[in-house]
């Protein structure tokens, strides 16, 4: 009988360390790096090319059941959420309403996700992301609550004040009515307890350093996986009953 040899780790060239965790923390430094050269009195550029950065690193990241664009959610009232930086749908089963060139329309049911983008964090920012996710969770949709998250590729302050103002809105709001994770890229990443009741407090704070983009993108593939297959249009569905399909 023919010997089998163990599966062997591949060798990394000299000086590399191979891995998955390694390899998005270079992601995250490169991406930093990319939106900290952006010259500073160009602060509206250096928003859009943070958000156009994360967005094209998630379109080659996620499967590709899930395409990346930025724009509005409408759900079945016809109500709008705010213009929103990153919008994660079902590619397969969603359809999609061009706007302009570069904004699209996309129906609630078929949004599995959304981030919010940063350069920097300042202050009164946690605050008011906070609201436009509420807008997106409070949709009404068929399919479950999406993946709603802020990233920021910098932090004007400790993560430690992110920390405490995210403290105060899960207190007045409640865990389930904003953000799902606030990500820092150099600093770490802030959550929901699980278990706020024994812990004693709403949140969870992880100093993470480079290492937060891959517990952030943790997060979302996790939810990722649980999105269920659906027509994301009631339109389309409606007209499709009518013809009896």
């Amino acid at each position: 009988m023919a010997k089998v040899s163990s599966p062997r780790r591949l060798a990394a060239p000299p000086g590399l360390e191979v891995s998955r965790a390694r390899a998005l923390a270079l992601v995250a430094e490169r991406l930093c790096h990319a939106v900290r050269t952006t010259p500073p009195t160009l602060c509206r550029a250096k928003g859009e090319e943070s958000e156009r950065l994360l967005r094209e690193f998630l379109a080659g990241f996620l499967p590709k059941r899930f395409a990346v664009g930025t724009g509005y959610i409408v759900d079945r009232r016809e109500t709008l959420s705010y213009e929103t930086d990153v919008v994660i749908y079902d590619a397969l089963h969603c359809a999609v309403y061009p706007l302009t060139p570069r904004v699209v329309m996309v129906p609630a049911d078929g949004v599995a996700a959304t981030i919010e983008v940063k350069a920097k964090l300042y202050g009164g920012y946690l605050r008011e992301e906070f609201m436009k996710a509420r807008v997106v969770k409070d949709l009404a949709r068929a399919t479950p609550l999406p993946f709603v998250g802020l990233l920021a590729f910098g932090n004007k302050n400790p993560l430690s004040r992110a920390a405490s103002e995210y403290r105060r809105l899960i207190r007045e709001y409640g865990a389930g009515a904003g953000f799902d994770a606030v990500a820092v890229l150099d600093q770490g990443l802030v959550t929901p307890a699980s278990a706020p009741e024994a812990a004693g407090d709403p949140i969870c704070t992880e100093p993470l350093a480079f290492d937060t983009l891959a517990a952030f993108l943790h997060l979302l593939l996790a939810h990722l996986a649980r999105f269920p297959a659906t027509f994301g249009d009631p339109a389309i569905s409606v007209f499709l009953r009518k013809l009896g399909t």
